[in-house]
């Protein structure tokens, strides 16, 4: 392999996994003292950082051009998260964490930021086909988020044997206290 250009290489078809290895060309100063690496892919996920200059938006970005085909769900970006099932597990496990925070916390922000998340929509010519909801929760009834049981009442959405039938909820957490959307299948009058 060692004659071989990088575009003559063969492409990898399949799934890549954590233990996959990338080539890396450091950039470094001066020019002659740069060298190549090796790097596996799950420590290039986890230990990337990006210094941006303040003409800069985004500190990544990805933009999917999802063309229509026969697919049932399209997604820009999937995380998955299987926390495992041993004693080993997490209690902490989040399928998606955005840590909002300053670099040096010796220093005030000079602005409050607006969100954690922000989504925006561009609907195009019709704006009839505008996104239909904030979230779908169990994927238009393809998935089960909670089992229909006591056991599983407070996990995410109230069961539907509840004593308030009609009175879904959905729950989460501000400062260490349990607060609860109201969902209901009756739009508001």
């Amino acid at each position: 392999m060692a004659d071989k250009k990088i575009t003559a290489l063969g492409e990898r078809l399949v799934p890549i996994i954590g233990d996959d290895l990338l080539l890396l060309v450091a950039n470094v100063v001066p020019a002659s003292a740069a060298a190549n690496y090796k790097v596996q892919v799950k420590n290039f996920l986890s230990n990337t950082q990006i210094t941006l200059p303040s003409t800069e938006a985004s500190a990544f970005r990805f933009t999917a051009n999802v063309v229509a085909n026969s697919v049932a769900v399209q997604a820009a970006v999937e995380a998955r998260l299987d926390a495992g099932n041993n004693a080993v597990g997490s209690t902490n496990a989040y399928g998606v964490l955005i840590n909002h925070t300053i670099a040096n916390t010796a220093y005030a922000r000079c602005t409050a930021p607006v969100a954690f998340l922000g989504i925006k929509e561009t609907v195009g010519a019709n704006a009839d086909f505008a996104t239909s909801y904030l979230f779908d929760v169990g994927l238009q009834g393809t998935a089960n988020v909670s089992e229909d049981s006591v056991a599983n009442a407070d996990v995410i959405l109230a069961p539907t044997a509840n004593v308030a039938a009609a009175t879904h909820t959905v729950k989460f957490q501000i400062n260490g206290t349990d607060y609860w959307f109201l969902v209901s299948d009756v739009g508001p009058e």
